[in-house]
């Protein structure tokens, strides 16, 4: 099949917040696991923190909850 490529497209999503090092560290484990298993190209998804939407929900949840504790209402 002249053309095929094989590839990987992994989903960190345990991280929401992405950290140079270790998405380094799992870029090279991750090309050297699929080039092993003949996946010939591996990118990554970004982490949630280069999404806009997802830092507007991080300081809307944080701005609630700050504003129930003001109040009493609510419990950290």
């Amino acid at each position: 099949m002249t053309g095929v490529q094989t590839c990987a497209l992994p989903i960190s999503l345990s991280f929401t917040v992405d950290n140079s090092e270790t998405l380094y560290e799992l870029d090279l484990y991750l090309r050297e696991f699929a080039g092993r298993m003949g996946v010939e190209q591996v990118d990554r998804v970004p982490c949630f923190n280069s999404d806009s939407s997802f830092v507007d929900f991080l300081l809307d949840y944080a701005h609630g909850q700050l504003k129930m504790m003001e109040s009493g209402t609510g419990s950290v």
